[in-house]
């Protein structure tokens, strides 16, 4: 029984160091488990106390958001209750009258213009004409003209 007891107990104590080694790898993966939770729960309050922060302000935003939606809503609502006020079929039938009285205008500008045509180019005629002139001849014509009437003039005076 002694020869059993020794090897009972080199078991024993095998079976001691192993479980030892296994708490010791159970003790580290437990610790960095509570590291770890521990970061996580910093974290969390970090993100909590940040997000607390901008609550407020993205609530304002949401409000105002909110309230600009519901404004152009009802803006909407009053432009499609005017567009139905709109008698279109009248309108149509105001802008083709629109359309014709505006061409039968023009076709009366045409036809008051046919004789304009002519007169200006009768007018650019004679503004051709007029150009052509040599007015240092025409008034020395005219010099020569009185110089030579001024006599006559002058004897008929005297028999007036």
């Amino acid at each position: 029984m002694e020869t059993v007891q020794p090897a009972l107990n080199e078991t024993f104590i095998k079976t001691i160091e192993e479980l030892r080694t296994y708490e010791k790898k159970n003790l580290r993966i437990n610790r960095v488990k509570l590291t770890l939770t521990a970061i996580a729960a910093v974290l969390i309050v970090l993100i909590a106390v940040l997000l607390s922060t901008y609550v407020g302000k993205i609530t304002h935003d949401i409000n105002d958001l909110s309230a600009t939606m519901t404004e152009a809503g009802n803006n909407i609502n009053v432009v499609a209750e005017d567009l139905q006020k709109i008698d279109f079929e009248l309108l149509g039938s105001s802008v083709q009258a629109f359309a014709q009285t505006g061409t039968e205008t023009i076709d009366q500008i045409k036809e008051s213009t046919q004789g304009l045509d002519q007169v200006l180019s009768d007018a650019q005629t004679a503004m051709q004409n007029l150009s052509s002139i040599d007015i240092r001849k025409l008034n020395e014509s005219i010099q020569e003209l009185h110089d030579v009437l001024e006599p006559v003039a002058n004897f008929f005076n005297i028999f007036h």
